[in-house]
C-alpha cells in the first residue's frame, strides 16, 4: 500500500502553533466543554411546564386554593407529577443522546509543531494551522493559506446557493462548509469572537420543521379552545350571576373549565418521543431533532445513496482495463501514483490505493482539479504530466471496445472509473473547469460493491410497509440499476440516466417512481428529486453521507446520515446512523407508526372527556350553575380512566392501523360521538338522582363520579379493540384502576376526602342507568359508524 499525502497543499507554509503556546492561548482563553446538545436540562423542565394547558391548570390551581378548599386543587399533583415525568424522560433521552453524539461529534485537524493533530473543535485557538478537507466544516475564521481548489459553500451565512472558491490570502468564515478541494488556513477568530459559538445550530437553522403528528395536535388544541371558550365563558356567567358562596362559584367553574383542557396531551407527545429516542439511541441512531423518529411514521418515500447504504462502504478492486496500446503495468503504474498522490481524498482513491497496485510514493501536486459529482471527473498536474479520472463516458476518444468494456462492467453492477493522460494546462481556478478534447484514455479500473447481508431484508419491508424506495447515485445507472435489483428495488422501467431526466417536476415524478434508480446524477439532480416528489404530496426521507447528498438532504422533509459521512451531511441531518447501518432504518419506521397509533388513541380519550364535560356542563352546569363532579371528583376519576392508563398505552408496544394523514378526523370520529353518548349517560344518572329519587347533591355527584370512572375506562377497552396479549393487560389494567376506585368508597378518610357517599339501592339504579345509556350508547354508535 502507498501512503497517501497528508496534507491538502503540497508545500507547507509552516509548522503551526507548539503545543505549549497553544496549550497557553487555551488556558487563556477559558476552555469552553464541548456543546452535545441544544436543550439545557432547565429548558426541558421549562418546555414541560410552560404550555397553554399547564397554564390554565395553574391559573385555575390557585384560584381554588385562595377561594375554595384546597383539595379541589389536586388536579396541581397530576400537573407536578406529569411535569416530572415528562422531564425525567427527555432528560434519560438527552444523555443518552449525548453519550452517541461525542461518536460523531465535529473536530478539526490543526498543524502544531509540523505534525497534523486531530482536536475536538473547542481546542482550537487563534493561531492554529487548520486543514480542511471537503465535507469538513469551517470551524473559525480565518485566512487561507494554501489551497487545492477549494470551493466553500456559504449559503448559511449568505443566503447564496451558489458555491465560491477561496484562494490563498482570502478569508473562510465559521458556519461554512468545504463542498470542493482542500486547504490550509490560519484560524484568526474562535470561540465567541466568532461564528463557531453557533456552529451545530447554523447548518440546521432552516431544519426545524414540526411533525405531522405536532401539527395535528396544534390544530387539536386551536380546535379544542375555539370550542371551550364559550362554553367556559357561558358556565362563568351563570354561576356569578346566582347566589352562593365565592367556594361553590369556583367549585363549579374549575371542575367545567379545567377539565375541558387536555392536560396531559401534550406532555404525552414529548415522553414518547423523548422515549423511542432513547430507545433508538441504545441502537446507535442519533436523533438531532426528538421529532424525527415520530415523523418517520409519515414517509411515504425514501431516497438513498447507493455505497454505504445498499453496498458495503468500502469499495475494492477486481480488474484493470488497459487501453489499446498501453501496457498494463504501466497503466498500473499511472493509476497507483494518481491514487498515492491526490490531495483530496475518496473512499475510491482510497480503494485504489490500498490496492497495491505498484510500488510508487506519491508525487509533487502542482495543480489539481478536484472531484466533483458535478463533473464527475478530478484531475492532476503531476510534475508536467496531467492525469485526468472520472466516468468514462466523459473520455470521448476512449476506442470502442473500452467503452464497450464498460458498459458490460457497469451493467454487472460494477463501478468503473477512466484513467487518462492530457497536455492541456488544468484550469484549477476555475469553478466548473472544462474537460480537455484530447484526454487520451490509458485504461479502466473496476471497483466492486460488496450488497450489505441484510440490504434485500430491508428492502423488502419498506415495500411491505407500503414505502417506496429510490435510489439515486452518481454511477453509471446501469450500475445503480444492478444494484437496486440484486437488493430486490421494484421498478417498473430500467434505471434512469441523472443527465437526461425531465425538468418538468411532474413529468420527472412519475418518471422516477417507475425505476428503481438514477444514474449519474447530479447534487442538484438529487434535489430536483427531493422536491419534485415533496411537491407531488409525497413525506421523502433522504439518506445520504457525503458532500453531493447535501443538497437533498436539505430539500427532503426527513434527512438521515451516516454516521461515518462527512461533517457537512451530518450537520444537516435529523437523523444519523452512528453505525452506519441502514437496516436500522425500518425499525426507526415502525417505531415511529407506533408513536403515532399510541399518541392517536390517547387522544381520542382526552378528547372524549373533552366531550363529555362540554356535554354535562352544557345539559346541568349552565341551566342549574352547579356542576355535577366537584374538582376533587374530577382529579380521581381522570387519574384511574385517564392520567395512568394513558401513560402506559402511549408508551406500550402497539400494532394496527396508522393514519398520519387524517389524525384529526381519526380523533374526531371516536372522541365526539363517545363523548356525547358518555355526556348523556352522565346528565341521566346525575339528574335521576338528583331529582328523580331526591338524593341530595352529595350522592346525585357520587354517581356522577362512577358513571365518568366506568365509562372512561369502557373507552380505554375500546380504544384496544384488537384482541391479543395487549388488550389483556389493558383489560388487567382497567380492573387494576377500578379497584382503586374502589378503595375510596372503602377506606373512610378517601370517602370524607373526596366527598363520596356510601351507596344505596337507589343511587346504584341511578349509576347503572347512566352507565347503560353512557357505554351502551357509545358502543352502539361506534359501531354504527364502523369506528
Amino acid at each position: 500500500m502507498n501512503e497517501p499525502p497528508p496534507s491538502a497543499a503540497s508545500v507547507e507554509p509552516g509548522h503551526g502553533l507548539t503545543d505549549t503556546e497553544a496549550a497557553r492561548r487555551l488556558e487563556a482563553r477559558g476552555k469552553r466543554p464541548r456543546q452535545r446538545s441544544s436543550r439545557s436540562y432547565a429548558s426541558i423542565v421549562r418546555a414541560n411546564t410552560l404550555n397553554i394547558p399547564n397554564g390554565i391548570l395553574l391559573f385555575f390551581g390557585v384560584l381554588t386554593i385562595s377561594f375554595a378548599s384546597w383539595r379541589d386543587a389536586l388536579f396541581l399533583g397530576i400537573l407536578v407529577s406529569n411535569v416530572a415525568i415528562g422531564s425525567f424522560q427527555e432528560i434519560r433521552s438527552k444523555r443518552a443522546l449525548d453519550r452517541l453524539a461525542a461518536l460523531v461529534a465535529p473536530d478539526a485537524v490543526v498543524v502544531r509543531d509540523g505534525v497534523d493533530r486531530r482536536v475536538p473543535i473547542d481546542q482550537v485557538v487563534a493561531g492554529d494551522l487548520v486543514r480542511l478537507a471537503a465535507g469538513d466544516q469551517v470551524i473559525a475564521d480565518g485566512s487561507v493559506i494554501s489551497a487545492d481548489g477549494l470551493v466553500l459553500d456559504e449559503a448559511n451565512l449568505t443566503g447564496e446557493s451558489e458555491p465560491v472558491i477561496r484562494g490563498v490570502g482570502e478569508p473562510v468564515w465559521s458556519g461554512s462548509f468545504a463542498v470542493e478541494g482542500a486547504s490550509l488556513f490560519e484560524a484568526t477568530a474562535v470561540g465567541p469572537d466568532s461564528r463557531a459559538e453557533r456552529l451545530a445550530a447554523t447548518a440546521r437553522t432552516f431544519r426545524h420543521p414540526r411533525s405531522p403528528l405536532e401539527r395535528a395536535n396544534d390544530r387539536l388544541l386551536v380546535r379544542i379552545v375555539a370550542f371551550s371558550a364559550p362554553l367556559a365563558i357561558g358556565l362563568t356567567i351563570s354561576v356569578l350571576t346566582r347566589g352562593g358562596s365565592a367556594a361553590s362559584h369556583v367549585q363549579s367553574i374549575t371542575a367545567g373549565i379545567v377539565n375541558l383542557v387536555p392536560e396531559g396531551l401534550i406532555l404525552l407527545i414529548s415522553v414518547t418521543a423523548a422515549a423511542s429516542a432513547f430507545k433508538m439511541a441504545r441502537r446507535g441512531v442519533l436523533a438531532q431533532q426528538l421529532n424525527a423518529i415520530e415523523s418517520l411514521a409519515s414517509v411515504d418515500v425514501v431516497c438513498t445513496d447507493k455505497t454505504g447504504t445498499l453496498t458495503e462502504p468500502t469499495p475494492r478492486v477486481v480488474a484493470l482495463v488497459p487501453a489499446d496500446g498501453t501496457d498494463e503495468a504501466a497503466f498500473a503504474r499511472e493509476l497507483a501514483i494518481y491514487a498515492a498522490s491526490a490531495p483530496s481524498r475518496n473512499l475510491t482513491l482510497e480503494a485504489i490505493n490500498e490496492a497495491g497496485l505498484a510500488d510508487v510514493t506519491s508525487v509533487a501536486v502542482l495543480a489539481q482539479v478536484p472531484f466533483s459529482s458535478r463533473r464527475r471527473w478530478s484531475a492532476l498536474d503531476l510534475d508536467g504530466e496531467r492525469l485526468f479520472m472520472g466516468a468514462p463516458e466523459r473520455f470521448t476518444n476512449a476506442n470502442p471496445s473500452l467503452q464497450a468494456r464498460a458498459r458490460d462492467e457497469a451493467s454487472a453492477g460494477r463501478r468503473v472509473l477512466a484513467l487518462g493522460r492530457s497536455d492541456a494546462p488544468l484550469a484549477a481556478d476555475a469553478l466548473d473547469p472544462p474537460f480537455p478534447d484530447d484526454v487520451q484514455a490509458l485504461g479502466l479500473v473496476v471497483l466492486a460493491e460488496r450488497l450489505r447481508p441484510n440490504a434485500a431484508t430491508t428492502v423488502a419491508f419498506f415495500a411491505d410497509q407500503d414505502v417506496t424506495l429510490k435510489v439515486l447515485s452518481g454511477d453509471a445507472p446501469a450500475t445503480a440499476g444492478a444494484i437496486a435489483h440484486d437488493a430486490g428495488v421494484p421498478g417498473s422501467t430500467p434505471a434512469l440516466d441523472g443527465e437526461s431526466l425531465p425538468s418538468e417536476p411532474a413529468a420527472l415524478r412519475d418518471a422516477v417512481l417507475s425505476a428503481p434508480a438514477v444514474g449519474r446524477i447530479s447534487p442538484e439532480g438529487k434535489r430536483a428529486v427531493v422536491n419534485a416528489l415533496g411537491e407531488a404530496g409525497c413525506y421523502v426521507a433522504m439518506v445520504g453521507d457525503g458532500v453531493n447528498d447535501v443538497p437533498a438532504l436539505k430539500e427532503a422533509r426527513l434527512a438521515i446520515a451516516q454516521g461515518s459521512g462527512t461533517q457537512m451531511a451530518r450537520s444537516v441531518a435529523d437523523l444519523v446512523l452512528v453505525e452506519d447501518d441502514f437496516a436500522t432504518v425500518p425499525s426507526m419506521v415502525a417505531e415511529g407508526r407506533q408513536i403515532l397509533r399510541n399518541v392517536q388513541r390517547v387522544a381520542q380519550l382526552f378528547v372524549t372527556k373533552t366531550v363529555f364535560t362540554a356535554v354535562v356542563g352544557l345539559a346541568v352546569g349552565i341551566p342549574t350553575a352547579t356542576f355535577p363532579l366537584l374538582p376533587r371528583q374530577f382529579t380521581i376519576a381522570s387519574t384511574v380512566t385517564i392520567g395512568i392508563p394513558a401513560f402506559l398505552i402511549a408508551l406500550a408496544p402497539s400494532s394496527g392501523p396508522w393514519r398520519p394523514e387524517r389524525f384529526l378526523q381519526s380523533v374526531a370520529r371516536f372522541a365526539i360521538p363517545a363523548g356525547v353518548a358518555i355526556g348523556i349517560g352522565i346528565v341521566a344518572g346525575y339528574l335521576l338522582a338528583r331529582y328523580g329519587f331526591n338524593l341530595g347533591l352529595t350522592r346525585s355527584r357520587t354517581v356522577a363520579t362512577g358513571i365518568v370512572v366506568v365509562s372512561g375506562l369502557a373507552v380505554v377497552m375500546r380504544l384496544e379493540a384488537e384482541r391479543g396479549r395487549r388488550r389483556v393487560a389493558i383489560a388487567g389494567l382497567c380492573a387494576l384502576m377500578l379497584a382503586l376506585f374502589a378503595l375510596a368508597f372503602v377506606i373512610p378518610f378517601l370517602r370524607e376526602f373526596y366527598e363520596l357517599a356510601t351507596p344505596t339501592g337507589e343511587s346504584v339504579a341511578a349509576w347503572a342507568v347512566g352507565t347503560v345509556i353512557g357505554v351502551g350508547g357509545m358502543l352502539g354508535i361506534l359501531r354504527l359508524l364502523r369506528v
